[in-house]
């Protein structure tokens, strides 16, 4: 069966890294999802970090296809930061 946005989250894995990077509680800052093999359409959770996105990116190999979650804090002056969230969709060379 395809993965959908609800049974993805579904996976206990991937809820909680969902969760951790929405979280001003949580220092992690990136999760990776990849599909499990080359002919499979179901996702796991590669990876996370609390990391800049350079350090997300090294995660993401030219040769496949990922998605990546990322938490940002954007502004212009540390008074005016706002939290924002990123959804990539990474498909390699």
């Amino acid at each position: 069966m395809p993965q959908t946005a609800d049974n993805l989250l579904s996976d206990p894995e991937i809820a909680t890294a969902y969760e951790d990077v929405r979280s001003d509680k949580s220092a992690t800052t990136w999760m990776v999802l990849k599909y499990i093999s080359g002919t499979s359409d179901a996702l796991k959770l590669d990876s996370t970090g609390e990391g800049e996105i350079s350090e997300m990116v090294e995660h993401l190999g030219d040769d496949e296809a990922a998605y990546a979650f990322v938490r940002m804090t954007v502004g212009n002056d540390e008074l005016s930061q706002r939290v924002k969230f990123v959804f990539v969709s990474w498909c390699g060379e």
